[in-house]
């Protein structure tokens, strides 16, 4: 979760055995490993009465931090006046064949669980030649 929204906290998550509660990340560790668990790098969060936004614990460590089976990634609150995380936002979506993943991930691109798509930074002119000469095409 913390890749997809761009390497910073700042970012909701509940717990599937949560009952009202919602945290905001507020501390990601250095990730020291691969995917999809990166070194299991120390999480911090603050934790929320989900409908009160009344604060239930500032420094809330998230162990396991890599289990997506536990933590679902969720839409900021009403209460926190925050603007709903736009996935798409900032990045160029690709239509890629099955057989030519290996090759769009070795030239920058990476892929998304919220889009359930390969995908590039809008900036990243060079990677996405790399990507077009294979024969790939941006998603409509």
């Amino acid at each position: 979760m913390y890749v997809e929204f761009g390497r910073k906290p700042g970012f909701w998550i509940r717990r599937t055995t949560w009952g009202y509660t919602i945290a905001k990340v507020t501390f990601v560790g250095p990730l020291s490993s691969r995917a999809p668990y990166y070194g299991n790098p120390e999480v911090i969060a603050t934790v929320f009465d989900i409908h009160t936004g009344l604060v239930k614990d500032e420094r809330f460590v998230i162990d396991t931090a890599g289990t997506y089976k536990t933590w679902r990634w969720v839409q900021p609150p009403e209460w926190s006046d925050e603007a709903p995380f736009d996935p798409k936002a900032g990045r160029i979506i690709l239509d890629v064949p099955f057989d030519l993943n290996k090759k769009v991930s070795a030239r920058g691109a990476r892929w998304s669980d919220l889009l359930g798509a390969w995908w590039i930074a809008e900036e990243d002119e060079v990677a996405l030649k790399k990507i077009s000469d294979l024969g790939v095409s941006v998603a409509q």
